[in-house]
């Protein structure tokens, strides 16, 4: 089982649990980056074809070591590729020592894969960010994707798209795209933390915002099951998400609309539930049971890699 988030918020604890806390920390960091990108983990010397690589190696329970060069997580993506650079170091010197290195790893890992520039990023993270390291990235902005996360600001992401399971790379890489014109645009380093602050809490309710139908229907049908009835009212669907701390919270962040109006409509455009004529006023349903979807599903994907030739 991989770390959580929970892990990142106390990551100092974390790392103390292991032989060597720089290492432990990439394991923690390589870890977050396939959650967010919804791609397996693998630990390798190569990058693997859509999974996310940590290049250190996992030798026992307690026993980890560090990536032996090069970047230190690869997460290879459908149509681009992200270099992670990890530290645990925080002080004015941090930038002395991570800049060069990092900036080595990109243009190598482009100049052996032969792809555009343009479709590699590399972000570095550390738990904090120092003006330094900002000065020395901005100025190499406008020849590579860089991109600098702190970690509230990684924890934020990866919390984000946990929620989304349904998120899309296309909707990581405009994000991606958008967290490097910050570094480029940037007049000071103040100004930098602020406008990356405001662009995080701005994607994070498009995101939910975009995808709120299909969390919506995940949530009623999880409420379905729990409620345990054949034929479940909207009430009830309701009742159950109210003590739902995870519902609530994507909830909060969409600007809590109306329920009772939402759930129907969620549930039924993505046809995990149909509703039952029942004269009372109230709205029910009745799931649709998970064999069906899973082969609606599968129908659906073939036409569409059909029509994809």
């Amino acid at each position: 089982m991989l770390p959580s988030y929970m892990d990142l918020v106390h990551y100092k604890r974390f790392i103390r649990n292991f032989n060597h806390g720089p290492s432990a920390f990439e394991y923690l960091i390589a870890s977050g980056i396939s959650q967010i990108f919804h791609l397996p983990f693998r630990t390798s010397r190569g990058a693997s074809k859509n999974a996310v690589t940590w290049h250190g190696s996992i030798l026992s329970l307690n026993q980890v070591s560090k990536s032996p060069s090069g970047p230190d997580i690869t997460c290879c993506g459908f149509g681009f590729n992200v270099l992670i650079e990890t530290t645990t170091r925080t002080g004015k010197n941090i930038w002395r020592k991570e800049f060069l290195e990092c900036l080595r790893h990109y243009d190598n890992f482009v100049k052996r894969r032969r792809i555009p520039r343009k479709d590699v990023f590399l972000i570095l993270v550390a738990p904090k960010l120092h003006e330094n390291l900002f000065v020395g990235f901005k100025q190499e902005s406008s020849k590579y994707n860089l991109i600098l996360l702190s970690r509230p600001w990684l924890i934020s992401i990866w919390k984000t798209t946990l929620m989304v399971p349904t998120i899309k790379h296309i909707d990581l890489l405009c994000f991606l795209t958008q967290m490097v014109d910050k570094l480029r645009s940037a007049s000071s380093f103040g100004r930098f933390l602020n406008s990356v602050e405001e662009k995080i809490k701005g994607w994070q309710n498009d995101i939910l915002t975009a995808e709120e139908k299909v969390f919506f229907a995940l949530r009623a049908y999880e409420a379905l099951l729990k409620v345990g009835s054949k034929v479940v009212s909207i009430s009830e669907i309701c009742s159950n998400l109210r003590r739902d701390n995870v519902f609530n919270q994507y909830w909060d962040i969409i600007g809590r609309p109306d329920l009772t109006a939402h759930l129907p409509e969620c549930v039924i455009l993505e046809r995990m539930a149909v509703k039952v004529p029942i004269p009372d006023g109230e709205g029910h349903f009745c799931k649709v049971e998970v064999p069906d979807y899973r082969e609606r599903c599968k129908r659906l994907i073939k036409s569409v890699e059909e029509i994809g030739g």
